[in-house]
């Protein structure tokens, strides 16, 4: 199926990473999330705007901008009807090109029926706008790093983190999954280091902009700790097979 085959290629936009019972256990894990959620959230969550009052230049940068970018995109991706994607776009993909047509709609009822701005004011219109505008921006730009991106080095090497990391985990690990059996147990530093270097991609994760160099940056720092968890195991006579 269609959806099954998209999530697999993404793999997703998110890394679960989970603190277990102990601070020397953890476990990694990807969250598969669909673009439409991502869609969705990215629509309820009003956009971060500065508190400095909006220029109607800085609109009119942002208008041009979305033109530029969405009509480029569009080429590329649309077809004839101008409604749907071409064959080979999947259906959150859809969905996604579908929440920016309905931002584009949405911010031009918004100048349409404030077009005097004369019963909120100036400054309060232009911020309105401006967080419609920017909201317009960020869905073209998730749409276009989504289809531009390619993840699936990222999607082989967390898969694989992930699976090395439960057999390891199993196997030094005793019943209660609290502590290192004791024969692992003059490995606890390494074990500590270990986790504590998977928790920190955490704080790799939380960015809007997941372009191909996000993407590269994950991967190359889930490699290295793939390298790492070898090297444990080499150590502690571990099999991983």
């Amino acid at each position: 199926m269609e959806k099954m085959t998209n999530e697999k290629k993404l793999t997703i936009l998110i890394i679960g990473i989970i603190a277990a019972v102990s601070i020397t256990v953890a476990i990694i894990m990807i969250v598969t999330n669909n673009v439409n959620d991502s869609a969705k959230n990215d629509e309820n969550t009003p956009a971060k705007t500065n508190t400095a009052s909006v220029s109607k230049e800085e609109i009119e940068d942002k208008l041009k901008n979305i033109q530029t970018n969405f009509e480029t995109l569009a080429k590329e991706i649309v077809s004839d009807d101008n409604k749907t994607l071409k064959d080979g776009y999947t259906e959150e993909q859809q969905q996604l090109f579908n929440a920016i047509l309905s931002k584009i709609s949405e911010f031009d009822a918004f100048t349409t029926a404030n077009k005097d701005n004369s019963e909120m004011g100036e400054e309060e219109y232009y911020k309105q706008l401006s967080e419609k505008v920017t909201e317009t921006q960020e869905l073209i730009k998730a749409l276009d790093n989504d289809i531009h991106t390619n993840k699936e080095a990222f999607s082989s090497t967390f898969t694989t983190l992930s699976t090395l990391f439960e057999k390891l985990r199993n196997e030094a690990y005793d019943e209660s999954g609290k502590a290192l059996k004791e024969q692992y147990k003059q490995y606890q530093s390494d074990f500590d280091n270990l986790v504590k270097d998977i928790y920190s991609l955490g704080s790799n994760i939380d960015t809007n902009d997941k372009n191909q160099n996000y993407f590269d940056s994950l991967t190359e720092k889930g490699n290295k700790i793939t390298e790492q968890l070898k090297e444990l195991a080499k150590k502690a006579n571990i099999s991983l097979e």
